[in-house]
Parts: C-alpha cells; structure tokens; sequence
C-alpha cells in the first residue's frame, strides 16, 4: 500500500470500558490529499487503555511499513532517534 516517497497521515485511538476491560482499537490512513485509503479495527478483549492505544499503532503501522525496504525503514528509525 505505501510507497516509501508518499506521505501518508495515520490516526489511530483505543479504548478499554473499566481499564482494564473491553477494549478495541482503531486506525485511519490518509493520503496526502486528505482521501481515507485504510480504516482499520481490532477488538482486544480484556486490555488496559493503555495497551488499546498502543495496538490502534501499531495496526495502523502495519500496511505503511510492511511495503518499505528494510533500508529505507532503517533510515526511518535513525532519523527517530530510536537506534544510532
């Protein structure tokens, strides 16, 4: 779905009833005009808030990153500061 010179927005949210609870997630990818290209969803079962927000990412990350080259994504995670 992506190509590593298109610039995407992604939004993501989750939520537990009762923390912990029920939970879900939730994702929208957006193109560069504005266009929702994905919407995604996942529901959780018994998870913290916390642990919904962080899956609504990572399903959103999912369908941006599976397409890029391992190089192209090391210079992502570089430039994130998150490896040397």
């Amino acid at each position: 779905m992506a190509e590593p010179s298109a610039r995407w927005l992604l939004m993501v949210d989750g939520a537990a009833r009762g923390n912990p609870g029920d939970a879900g997630c939730g994702a929208a990818i957006y193109d560069e005009n504005g266009v929702v290209v994905k919407e995604l969803s996942r529901y959780l079962g018994r998870a913290t808030n916390n642990v919904a927000e962080y899956e609504g990412l990572l399903i959103g990350l999912e369908p941006l990153i599976e397409p890029i080259e391992r190089t192209s994504l090391c210079k992502v995670i570089r430039n994130l500061g998150l490896a040397s």
